[in-house]
């Protein structure tokens, strides 16, 4: 039998124990909340609960710092009021989204603080309720991204700046074509942007290194860098004060550019190696059109003197044929069949002096040597004598020679016999592509401020394709009827040259094949 007492004693031992195992769930419960409270506030990330009008109900240290002030202040204060007005429609947006969506939305806005400076913050928000589902809460993260947005606008100058380099060293390598001057364009370019000095080595099918070009900062240093080693090597060389980087032609590696920094307080970095590269590949393209374009003049060169050779080579025998087809003439004037004959080795022979003449006129042309010789002229006087020396031809053509000649107004300042050979070019085209029975007109009149000489048939035209290039050397039309007339090409060009040489303009039009042409050229007053 238990004692009296006993279970009253019971009793009390559990109530001890059950305070005993109450205090330390309090205690535990108490250090579990300091811990959060202090993970909460101290969190490098910015905590804020917001009510349904964008009130602070709840905000920790971070966030307080980030908005310019303490939690204990900024409680019950707008979020609206730290947002830049330009986005706090963008801000209520995103809350109206995030409460009808529910789940977590990002947002980047800039936020002033109490001070007034600007800060750069990702907002992550997500709607939720309380227990009872009556209040709802918006828990906002806020995460200070300024110093990545410096960084990004940092890189983005960088790359600006690069870009802005780039083309300028590209215009500055194009404006060009020698390879000499292309190649200092190149180590000048360099310089400040990518380097204090610059050097360029070019090696040739394993030849010797040749330096072609220096440039640097300070051009008293310039002479320095000519004794300086030279680098043969084909690979790319990167070290924090220099870099050399190969220059790629067509596959073939033809020489390097050396890039070197005197300044202290900068360093190369991947990002400098890969604009070299980039200048270097743009360099290369120069290169090898300012090489294409020498063999061009170098190939020009030599088809003008070849031209110039052959033209007077051809032109010695001519005047000795027509001579001796003036004595053949004269010495049997009777004889028809001989005449017949006479009269077509000397069409032909003149034909080819025309020819051998045009190409003379080309080689001139291009050697700088077609001389001029200007004075005041009459041109209704020299338009005359150009019709007066092709009448014979119109007449065996079977062609109707029509004119309409004005005076000018005032005397045009010119070359006289250069301009009855532009007269003369015309019409004689226009016999060429003008059947028998078809008209040619020239006409002479007055313009604004020039006197206008035209020249109109009725013959094969020009197809509108064919129209834009009808003043260049050695084109003709590619239609049969073009070809079967013969010539090389060189009138129209000889009369675009001669027309400009004066200030002029000729111009070619034409409603299109079989429907004629007219060749209008004005000339300035004097």
């Amino acid at each position: 039998m238990r004692p009296p007492g006993f279970l009253l004693g019971v009793m009390l031992h559990d109530r001890i124990a059950t305070d005993d195992l109450f205090e330390a769930l309090q205690e535990e419960l108490e250090h579990s909340r300091r811990r959060y409270a202090d993970l909460y506030d101290f969190a490098p990330v910015g905590y804020v609960s917001l009510d349904e009008e964008s009130r602070i109900e709840e905000i920790n240290i971070t966030g307080a710092k980030l908005l310019g002030g303490t939690p204990r202040k900024l409680i019950g204060r707008s979020f609206l009021d730290f947002i830049i007005p330009a986005q706090v429609e963008l801000f209520t947006t995103h809350l109206r989204r995030s409460r009808r969506f529910r789940h977590k939305r990002s947002l980047d806005v800039r936020l002033v603080t109490q001070e007034g400076t600007g800060v750069d913050v990702q907002l992550f928000t997500m709607a939720t309720h309380d227990l009872d589902r009556q209040t709802l809460q918006f828990r906002v993260a806020i995460l200070n991204i300024t110093s990545r947005r410096r960084a990004e606008a940092a890189v983005r100058r960088q790359r600006e700046d690069a870009q802005l380099f780039l083309n300028e060293a590209s215009a500055v390598l194009s404006a060009s074509l020698d390879w000499e001057i292309t190649m200092w364009s190149l180590a000048r370019a360099a310089i400040p942007h990518l380097a204090d000095a610059c050097v360029v080595d070019i090696f040739r099918n394993g030849g010797p290194v040749r330096r072609v070009a220096v440039a640097h900062l300070d051009p008293e240093k310039e002479q320095l860098l000519w004794s300086l080693e030279k680098f043969s090597s084909q690979v790319q060389v990167y070290e924090d004060l220099l870099m050399w980087v190969p220059l790629v032609v067509r596959g073939q590696t033809i020489g390097s550019i050396g890039l070197k920094l005197e300044r202290l307080n900068r360093r190369y970095d991947l990002f400098d190696l890969a604009l070299a590269e980039d200048l270097a590949d743009r360099a290369a393209i120069a290169l090898d059109n300012a090489k294409l374009y020498s063999k061009e003049q170098e190939a020009s060169r030599l088809k003008d003197e070849f031209l110039a050779v052959v033209s007077h080579e051809l032109r010695t025998p001519l005047t000795p044929i027509l001579g001796a087809i003036y004595k053949l003439r004269v010495s049997r004037p009777d004889d028809e069949d001989l005449q017949k004959s006479l009269d077509m080795i000397e069409r032909n022979a003149r034909a080819q002096a025309r020819i051998v003449e045009d190409l003379l006129d080309i080689s001139r042309i291009t050697t700088g040597k077609f001389e001029f010789h200007r004075e005041q002229c009459n041109l209704l006087a020299i338009v005359r004598g150009s019709i007066d020396l092709v009448e014979p031809t119109v007449k065996t053509l079977g062609l109707n020679l029509k004119t309409s000649l004005e005076e000018p107004e005032r005397p045009v300042w010119c070359d006289g016999d250069r301009m009855q050979q532009v007269i003369w070019n015309l019409l004689s085209n226009a016999f060429k592509f003008t059947p028998r029975g078809g008209t040619v007109e020239v006409r002479l009149e007055s313009a604004a401020h020039s006197a206008r000489v035209s020249v109109t048939d009725t013959g094969a035209g020009i197809c509108k394709e064919f129209l834009p290039y009808i003043f260049d050397r050695f084109r003709q039309s590619g239609n049969f009827a073009t070809r079967a007339q013969g010539g090389l090409g060189l009138g129209l060009s000889i009369v675009k040259y001669i027309v400009e040489q004066h200030g002029g303009t000729v111009r070619a039009t034409s409603g299109g094949e079989g429907q004629g042409s007219t060749f209008t050229v004005d000339l300035p007053y004097s």
